[in-house]
């Protein structure tokens, strides 16, 4: 007898840099931030996105802002009519600090 195993799909975690200025309406904004990306890792809905933070005119990593600590969740992945090609635009959400990411030992916090 052949019993059925669900298949589950564990999100890809992806990093992206950002400006200290978007990475402030990113924080400010906390529910569904557009963030346009180069589409070179193939996002799909539920990846789980986290920042680094570079500092404006100097582009040196920013080690103490507040979205570097935070998950992101990719809710909308838009691509095609209007953006260029190659690129998309995510639509995402908080979903929890990196803290509580590690903890979940699934990774989907």
């Amino acid at each position: 007898m052949k019993t059925k195993t669900k298949k589950t799909n564990k999100p890809s975690i992806h990093n992206a840099r950002v400006k200290e200025n978007i990475a402030d309406r990113i924080l400010k904004d906390a529910r569904g931030v557009l963030v346009l990306e180069n589409n070179d890792r193939q996002y799909q809905k539920g990846d789980l996105l986290t920042f680094t933070v570079e500092e404006e005119g100097i582009g040196l990593e920013n080690t103490w802002h507040g979205l570097k600590e935070q998950v992101y969740e990719v809710t909308n992945v838009y691509s095609g009519r209007g953006i260029e090609p190659g690129y998309v635009v995510l639509l995402i959400d908080y979903k929890c600090s990196r803290d509580e990411l590690k903890d979940n030992d699934d990774g989907n916090a």
